[in-house]
Order: structure tokens, then C-alpha cells, then sequence
């Protein structure tokens, strides 16, 4: 059985076809569980915030479409104070990590966003 040049080629073209396909869809899966992976982990960081302002005595809601982040902390002299943030505005930021010592006598601060 003789093979031609354009057989050779025919065959070249759908291996190198087939590769290129089976490159995509290996990357396209490796992206895939890279993103899920990062929104499970931004999902812990925001449920960690919530946590943290749940244990300062504020209040966390998130609008039904999750666009907004409501925060109400009742005070001693039947006031309360109301803080709305929208959430499709802000970025993660670079800013480096402040270290949390449990067993500090010094009182949880929270610093406003600049």
C-alpha cells in the first residue's frame, strides 16, 4: 500500500487538528477550576468580613441581587448607624496583610476605606 504526499499531509493536518482541540479544551478545564477555585476563596474572605462585623456588633445584609452590602449597628441610646456599600465598585486591594493576634487585650478596630 503506497501512501502520497497528500495523504500524508491529509493526515498531518487532522493529528495536528485533533491535538489543537485536545490543547484547548485541557486549558479551557484548567481555567475553569482555577476560577472556581477563586471565587470559593472570595466567598470565604466575605463571609470572614461578615463574621468580623457580625462579632463588632453590626448588623450584615445583602440586597436580594447581591449589588449591595448593608451593614445597621444598634447603639446604647436607641440610635443605630446604617452603612450601604455597593458592591459592583470596589477591588480587592493590594495593601499588605496586618497580622491578628487572638489573645490581644487592644480592642478590634475598623478603619474606613480611603
Amino acid at each position: 500500500m503506497k501512501f502520497s504526499i497528500r495523504d500524508l499531509l491529509l493526515v498531518t493536518v487532522i493529528v495536528a487538528l485533533v491535538l489543537g482541540w485536545a490543547v484547548d479544551r485541557w486549558r479551557l478545564a484548567a481555567k475553569a477550576e482555577s476560577e472556581a477555585a477563586e471565587a470559593v476563596r472570595w466567598r470565604r474572605i466575605a463571609g470572614a468580613f461578615e463574621e468580623a462585623f457580625d462579632a463588632a456588633g453590626w448588623e450584615v445584609t445583602w440586597t436580594e441581587n447581591r449589588e449591595e452590602i448593608q451593614l445597621n449597628q444598634q447603639l446604647g441610646n436607641g440610635q443605630g448607624r446604617h452603612i450601604g456599600v455597593k458592591t459592583d465598585f470596589f477591588e480587592p486591594g493590594n495593601k499588605p496583610a496586618k497580622t491578628f493576634v487572638p489573645d490581644s487585650p487592644a480592642p478590634a478596630t475598623f478603619l474606613p476605606n480611603p
